[in-house]
């Protein structure tokens, strides 16, 4: 059964998406269905699991009452025997449980995480608040684990029920009074509890959404660390951060007490239930309506029922858990799905030009003329082309997928931890030659020879021990490694000097010749060395060299204003 990675998930998401209205329990009916075949087998495993030591005790009991005939008895070796296959089949069963529950754990976890990974990309970066970054981030880090837990305890606890029913029915047959009072009594403690269920919910929401609201504020500080030195904002951020820690533990610490007070609770309820049929056992022995043998399986059973009662309330709390998770999850589904109904619906800027997707890229081969197109756009092959948009917001739509043929460098570079060599060559398939071609087209030589390891250099997360221009430039170099025939670069060199940006473009102009090379930016460093410019504005677009595109007023505004950025 090929279950794991899934391979639903858009179907999951247009399902989730169908449901203006989610709710937590809503999005838990969802994910469970999604894996509704992996559960039921579990479940029967753990029913499996838990039957033989439900008829432990009764083959005990057995063995007792036999045992006076001698140990040649063959009831008693029956007996013997059979315990001891009870004992194996559980054993056995239980270690295919245990990897069908983890099954079960992966693939939910596997799909919440994807959910939120959906959900995040359909926010747009700088209008996410603070709420939502937190809850995705609370989710992936905490909600997914928990909803997990939820697949997990399902299967045990549909195995503890049916076990719970199991011994009810022997019990009832071993003695009435006795079998009455498992009916009766273990269902009538587990509702006297249930009322803790409830203030449990609203703890355990409460530090969520602190811890949520403490991991935003963590997020914040981790990104804009320099900028906080540079303004000597550490002291509010770090007293802001105490504060909500704060608070965060407090709402740890109260939600705990409920727990444990469940906790206590479960246990004290197993306990009475055990002390009541001992009880009523020994005074049954005393008058002779049940054998020595019959007591002592009653003792195991009342032991035993201690598992499926406590499995049974301790899934309880975590249906409490996995809702307050689910609701956070919900939250972020919502607001991502009002995000993009909200953009889809909205009219087009006719300052900005549309959204260009990777499948639109179109190869146009005329004899030796061979031209791409995207859109409305059209670049001829193996030249290095500038791409200027007249609105200054004109070119963050301007959005390319990533494929075999095309490479895009955004201007908003993402670097990864790992070493210097993983960083430029994530796939490794590169040569050392290819990479040091590469940093040096990139002008990235310098950050080489200050890595004290070499190629073996760790890199930490986002590469935060390197400055704005270091980090554009070897993102620059990792493009630019790729190779791939056709390279998108946008605003590449806006994080350094001009005399950097210079010598960068001479090099890539060079290390891409004979390959297509697009160049989004209004750095006229970089437009005299493209063999054509695309000027998109308003209106339209004009194609042709940079010294003829000069004479356009809005082209020669916008080179005019470029120079000297860095």
């Amino acid at each position: 059964m090929i279950d794991y990675p899934p391979q639903d998930g858009d179907a999951l998401w247009a399902a989730l998406g169908r449901k203006p209205k989610l709710s937590p329990w809503g999005l838990i009916r969802e994910l469970l269905r999604r894996q509704l075949p992996v559960i039921l087998v579990a479940g029967l495993l753990a029913v499996l699991w838990f039957i033989p030591g439900s008829v432990g005790p009764r083959l005990v009991g057995l063995a007792i009452d036999r045992s006076a005939a001698g140990w040649t008895d063959p009831g008693l070796l029956a007996a013997a025997g059979l315990l001891f296959l009870a004992v194996l089949v559980g054993g056995f069963f239980g270690t295919v449980m245990g990897v069908y529950t983890q099954r079960n754990r992966l693939i939910m976890r596997f799909h919440v995480d994807e959910i939120l990974v959906r959900a995040a990309t359909k926010h747009d970066p700088d209008e996410v608040d603070q709420k939502v970054r937190g809850d995705i981030v609370t989710g992936a880090t905490s909600d997914a684990g928990t909803l997990a837990g939820l697949a997990g305890g399902t299967a045990h606890a549909l195995g503890a029920a049916v076990a719970y029913v199991t011994v009810t029915i022997v019990v009832l047959r071993a003695s009435v009074p006795l079998g009455l009072l498992v009916v009766i009594a273990a269902p009538f403690m587990y509702f006297a509890v249930r009322p803790l269920l409830r203030p449990t919910t609203r703890r355990q929401a409460a530090e969520r959404a602190a811890t949520g609201r403490l991991t935003a504020i963590a997020s914040d500080i981790a990104a804009g660390v320099r900028v906080l030195r540079g303004v000597g904002g550490e002291s509010s951020f770090e007293d802001a951060y105490r504060d909500q820690s704060t608070l965060t533990r407090e709402a740890g610490e109260a939600a705990g007490r409920w727990q444990a007070l469940i906790r206590m609770s479960s246990v004290l309820a197993a306990g009475v239930l055990l002390s009541a049929l001992a009880w009523l056992g020994v005074e049954m022995v005393l008058a002779g309506s049940l054998s020595v043998g019959a007591l002592i399986a009653l003792f195991g059973y009342a032991t035993f029922l201690t598992w499926p009662i406590d499995t049974l309330f301790g899934f309880g709390q975590v249906l409490v858990r996995a809702q307050v998770a689910a609701a956070r999850v919900a939250r972020v589904v919502r607001a991502a799905h009002a995000s993009g109904a909200s953009s889809s619906s909205a009219a087009p800027d006719s300052e900005t030009p549309r959204k260009l997707e990777a499948r639109e890229l179109e190869v146009h081969e005329s004899g030796a003329q061979a031209e791409l197109a995207l859109g409305g756009l059209t670049f001829r092959r193996g030249e290095l082309t500038g791409l200027v948009f007249a609105s200054v917001h004109g070119a963050d739509p301007f959005v390319l997928g990533l494929s075999d043929d095309l490479v895009v460098m955004p201007a908003a570079v993402s670097m990864f931890s790992g070493t210097l060599r993983s960083t430029l060559d994530p796939t490794g398939t590169s040569t050392r030659v290819a990479a040091e071609r590469a940093l040096w087209a990139a002008a990235a030589e310098d950050i080489f020879e200050a890595a004290p390891d070499g190629w073996a250099t760790r890199v930490t997360e986002r590469a935060r021990e390197y400055s704005g221009g270091q980090r554009q430039r070897l993102a620059l170099a990792r493009t630019l490694l790729s190779g791939a025939p056709t390279v998108v670069l946008e605003e590449p060199t806006s994080a350094v000097d001009s005399v950097t940006e210079d010598r960068i473009a001479e090099r890539v102009a060079r290390l891409r010749e004979g390959l297509t090379t697009i160049v989004i930016t209004s750095s006229p460093l970089w437009l005299a060395r493209c063999q054509s410019v695309v000027f998109v504005y308003d209106d339209g677009w004009r194609a042709g060299k940079h010294e003829e595109l000069r004479a356009i007023p809005g082209y020669g505004a916008l080179v005019r204003g470029a120079v000297g950025h860095g």
